[in-house]
């Protein structure tokens, strides 16, 4: 079984900013209920978007209602549509959400975004079952890939969508020994990091920052080096 090697304190910070932020965010989250799942938003656009979470939960529940009922049992914070873009879709554990990317949700169609729910859904029973996903990245990742492909394949069974779709998720499998080497996710760890250390700079309360931004400054000034010389 893979083995990543052990997290770095720079990794561990952006995982707690990224859950902190999304914490607080939820307060502020508009919600309602969706076959019996928390659904919201937290920008503009927000009916439309809103409408757009509810058809990807019906795809899903059309295709495979066992999903729904998983759903229920897993993602308790339920799935988000998020003003920040830290990837299209991410799972927070602390929350026990789901969360999309405002971007992915404004630029997808119904398929697209129930098989990033499906994927991270998965990435929840993995979590659930004691699988820890900073020790086994690669295979995690696989795993969601591969029930991302089984319900794409459903959806192609049910005329829900084209072969395109089973193409291009077998290409992304193919692929993810390179996007998720050490170096690719440190790279991308360190875009995200002055990400929402900017983020936090410019929204969050005064409280907030007076106790983080002295924390991370040095190390937002180091990354951000780094980050600038990577691109040299």
């Amino acid at each position: 079984m893979f083995s990543a090697p052990k997290r770095s304190a720079f990794a561990q910070l952006l995982q707690f900013l990224r859950g902190f932020s999304c914490k607080i965010g939820l307060f502020l989250f508009v919600k309602d209920k969706h076959l019996g799942i928390p659904i919201g938003y937290h920008y503009s656009k927000e009916e439309f978007e809103l409408q757009k979470l509810k058809s990807a939960l019906d795809l899903i529940a059309e295709v495979n209602h066992v999903y729904i009922e998983l759903a229920k049992r897993h993602l308790l914070g339920g799935v988000m549509a998020h003003r920040y873009d830290y990837a299209p879709a991410w799972w927070v554990r602390e929350t026990s959400t789901c969360f999309l990317g405002s971007k992915h949700v404004e630029e997808s169609d119904a398929i697209e975004l129930s098989l990033s729910i499906i994927h991270e859904l998965s990435h929840a029973r993995l979590e659930h079952r004691g699988f820890v996903y900073a020790e086994n990245r690669l295979r995690s990742e696989e795993i969601c890939v591969r029930r991302e492909l089984s319900f794409a394949r459903r959806l192609m069974s049910a005329g829900r969508c084209t072969s395109d779709e089973i193409d291009r998720i077998q290409r992304t499998l193919e692929t993810l020994g390179r996007y998720y080497s050490t170096e690719a996710v440190r790279g991308r760890e360190r875009k995200h990091m002055l990400e929402v250390l900017r983020r936090l700079k410019q929204s969050a309360p005064r409280c907030v920052r007076r106790v983080l931004v002295p924390l991370t400054r040095r190390r937002f000034r180091a990354e951000r080096a780094k980050l600038r010389r990577s691109r040299m």
